[in-house]
């Protein structure tokens, strides 16, 4: 046996694999007696903290405590203050804990390379843009039907209390759940959000599979199910394949393109032959199902054929450990629970050796489970960037990963179980949480921000200021409130079943309004707890002393009053109303608008912003 042999040093690639201390995985390199162990991984955070304790503890068993002590130390103060409605001391502290995890502790464990510095000069662009494609009326009415089923009402209100009157919860009075139920309807939707042809039975399926989605579909489809085979071509099951036929039909005429498409859908890709065929696509395949010896054969035909236009890949199979770099086009057909895995497959392609900007786009069926998992990738992805740098990423959310009755709107069935028909949860979330920033800044940034810009800037306070830096600052409306002219694929895309659109790294850019929100956070706390020790000895002096204290001398002049600062509310209430009476905005909801774009300014232009609504008539 390999781990009675005296090895010196191990090293573990993909060690991300050793992440639950309960899996067989852990526990057989736990077996390992060694000094000595390296382990090679891109993710070692992927959906929780939990997981670095795993790795960490693994090649320093016991010098980080108990799994438990971390939780408590690590991994709630950081959830809980990365919530949107988390207390200035939450906040503070959270902050904190992240500065001091990453200067302090990880260095002594962890050698890491930042991508984006360390092989940036190697590699060209990427894009990443996440497509949200409207469900077609087949799909919504089909998750309708499933969701009024009393099982899954039973789970949606198993919290509730029952309504007979008992006070006791729902699933523990007249509602039980039955155990299993959660994850076969959430298989159920998610198919349904992908393409309700899966749902169907089909030539491949076993005998235990055709009668499980005969049942699915006489639920679906209650006036009668139609075949496999033509429900494969029909375009009102399925919300993304116009999206992706678009795709397809505009990189097609640009010679030279290559693009690879992944799922998760063994059986998508089946049906995906069918049109990729129809359509006289050359394209291959790879899944569970290849052969190894066939495996580098099929990778170098599509890397070297010019002919070869598309690689149909499963996640499973082959979202690591390829190069891909012929590859200049992803699609992310579908989104899985763990981002690592769909960062990993885009990285087949956006990796060193690519010569050609990659162009990203992950398909989500809008308001359904789809775009909850993609939710819930934002909110693991800030906890990996909280980790790895301390960085201050915006606060989208109100739930806390973990913490039962704090689901929020990101946890628990309710969220799961969620039908947004008319609107774009993930839009909406972002615009409250960029103008709850925006807001910030009007009421929070003052002269003390001020008095740290460049001495050119401080001219143009006082209007001692060059005539072109005078019209630049003048050109606000523009600077601020323009919007840019959509891409022609976005454009394009829009015309053909996307709803909305955004770029998924502008989501995870961390912030300078939520940097010094949180700097404000941290100094609150300090004061806060100089307050109280200042009060607390004052407390026991007194209690010790018997003479009254002394009069403060020299005494306080009362009648020299200076003009108090404006309060954070009132800074608000002016610097909002100057963006109306300089004619940027029509109307304070105007602001929705503009948020985003503020946000993502940097200090600099978010300072030239506040001069020119703080002194509109000097500058």
């Amino acid at each position: 046996m390999l781990d009675s042999l005296p090895f010196s040093c191990i090293f573990v690639d993909e060690a991300h694999r050793i992440k639950n201390p309960r899996s067989q995985t852990t526990r057989a390199f736990s077996q390992f007696e060694c000094v000595i162990c390296f382990g090679l991984t891109g993710t070692a955070i992927q959906n929780d903290y939990a997981e670095l304790w795993t790795l960490l503890d693994w090649w320093n068993p016991e010098r980080l405590g108990t799994m438990d002590q971390w939780r408590k130390c690590v991994t709630r103060p950081l959830t809980t203050g990365q919530s949107q409605k988390a207390s200035t001391e939450q906040l503070a502290v959270a902050r904190r804990l992240a500065l001091r995890l990453v200067k302090n502790l990880l260095p002594h464990f962890f050698l890491r390379r930042y991508s984006r510095t360390a092989i940036s000069v190697q590699l060209p662009g990427k894009s990443h843009e996440v497509v949200f494609c409207r469900l077609t009326n087949a799909q919504l009415e089909a998750c309708k039907r499933f969701l009024s089923l009393q099982s899954v009402q039973n789970m949606i209100l198993a919290q509730d209390l029952c309504e007979c009157g008992s006070r006791k919860k729902r699933s523990a009075c007249h509602h039980p759940v039955e155990q299993g139920e959660a994850l076969k309807y959430i298989s159920v939707f998610m198919k349904i959000s992908n393409h309700l042809v899966l749902i169907l039975p089909s030539p491949s399926d076993n005998q235990g599979q055709a009668t499980r989605n005969r049942e699915l579909a006489t639920i679906a489809f209650p006036d009668g199910a139609p075949s496999y085979g033509l429900a494969i071509f029909d375009p009102n099951l399925c919300g993304k394949w116009a999206v992706l036929n678009t795709l397809l039909q505009t990189w097609r005429k640009e010679r030279g393109n290559k693009v690879l498409v992944f799922t998760q859908s063994v059986k998508l890709i089946e049906m995906l032959k069918y049109h990729l065929s129809r359509e006289g696509y050359h394209y291959r395949t790879l899944d569970g199902s290849t052969k190894q010896s066939d495996r580098m054969p099929i990778i170098d035909e599509f890397s070297n054929d010019p002919d070869v236009f598309l690689f149909v890949i499963s996640k499973l199979a082959g979202g690591t450990g390829l190069n891909l770099t012929a590859a200049n086009k992803v699609v992310i057909f579908d989104p899985n629970w763990n981002p690592a895995h769909d960062l990993q497959a885009i990285d087949r392609a956006f990796r060193i050796g690519q010569r050609r900007d990659v162009s990203v786009y992950q398909l989500l069926a809008a308001g359904s489970l789809e775009e909850h998992i993609y939710r819930r990738q934002i909110y693991k992805q800030q906890q990996m960037a909280i980790g790895y740098e301390a960085s201050a990423q915006t606060r989208y959310f109100v739930g806390v990963q973990g913490q039962r009755g704090k689901e929020g709107d990101l946890f628990g069935l309710k969220n799961l179980f969620t039908l947004n028909e008319d609107s774009y949860a993930t839009k909406m979330t972002i615009e409250k949480a960029n103008r709850d920033q925006l807001n910030w800044a009007l009421a929070h940034f003052d002269g003390s921000m001020l008095s740290e810009i460049p001495s050119e800037e401080l001219a143009a306070k006082t209007g001692k200021v060059d005539t072109v830096a005078v019209d630049d600052i003048k050109g606000l409306k523009s600077f601020l409130f323009a919007e840019e002219d959509q891409e022609d694929t976005t454009a394009i895309l829009a015309s053909h079943g996307a709803g909305y659109m955004h770029i998924n790294d502008d989501v995870l850019k961390p912030t300078n309004v939520e940097d010094q929100l949180t700097e404000v956070a941290i100094k609150e706390r300090k004061r806060r707890r100089r307050s109280e020790k200042i009060s607390k000895k004052s407390q026991e002096e007194s209690q010790n002393s018997q003479t009254p204290p002394k009069p403060a001398w020299p005494p306080k002049r009362k009648h020299h009053k200076t003009q108090a600062p404006l309060s954070p509310l009132s800074r608000l209430y002016v610097r909002q109303h100057a963006l109306i009476a300089l004619g940027y905005i029509k109307e304070k909801e105007d602001l929705d608008k503009s948020a985003a774009d503020f946000v993502n300014r940097t200090p600099q232009e978010q300072r030239e912003i506040l001069l020119k609504l703080d002194y509109p008539d000097e500058i």
